[in-house]
């Protein structure tokens, strides 16, 4: 018995050791998420003749479904607290609107998180980083230089996977004030075709929870 608790506890101090030493090495990162995003419309629309047609301005709320994937690495400074520096892709489909239809947006992201990882396997996270945002609608592609902020946390599946849960907020406002593709107002409105637009979108933030791979 002597003999057999001598043997657990060398396997216990060991397997502490080695955990001790793996929480503090630094992990190369890949990761895939499935995304819900939401954010608020304001747009102007405008005829040929450069008048403004009211009856389609205003505000509204889209949201939509897509996923998301990033690379990086993370750089432990001390055993439980790392910088992570990774670039992300975002896309997402938004619900339809009546003149743009059906919006697609696509951001690109280079950022910097802090994570600090407990001893239970969870981990936090946040930080920000720049973010090249696209988008595709009737009327033509939008495009905008902004800002993303993230914040969220991880658990630890076994050494090398772990499941995320993140939130991130962009800050972008999508100017595009002359419509690429003229569009014909519905219902044959006598106002006749929209030639130019001032579209902003404000602020989307995608909601996302996938795995990471770390090695």
């Amino acid at each position: 018995m002597k003999k057999l608790a001598c043997i657990l506890c060398g396997f216990f101090f060991l397997s502490v050791a080695q955990a001790d030493e793996m929480a503090g090495q630094n992990k190369f990162m890949i990761g895939a998420s499935g995304s819900f995003g939401f954010m608020e419309q304001s747009s102007e629309y405008y005829n040929a003749q450069g008048i403004e047609i009211d009856q389609f301005d205003g505000d509204k709320s889209l949201s939509g479904f897509g996923g998301s994937a990033r690379l990086g690495y993370d750089v432990y400074f001390k055993p439980t607290q790392a910088i992570r520096i990774y670039a992300d892709y975002i896309g997402a489909s938004f619900n339809k609107d009546e003149i743009l239809g059906r919006m697609n947006l696509n951001h690109i992201g280079v950022n910097v998180d802090y994570r600090y990882d407990f001893a239970s396997g969870f981990g936090v996270f946040a930080g920000a980083g720049g973010v090249y945002n696209m988008g595709k609608t009737n009327l033509g592609d939008i495009d905008g230089i902004g800002a993303g902020f993230n914040v969220g946390g991880a658990y630890a599946i076994n050494d090398y996977v772990e499941l995320e849960l993140r939130m991130k907020f962009i800050v972008a406002e999508y100017f595009n004030n002359k419509a690429v593709n003229p569009v014909r107002l519905p219902n044959g409105a006598a106002a006749g075709t929209i030639t130019a637009q001032n579209l902003d979108l404000d602020a989307p933030m995608y909601l996302m929870l996938g795995l990471n791979v770390r090695f």
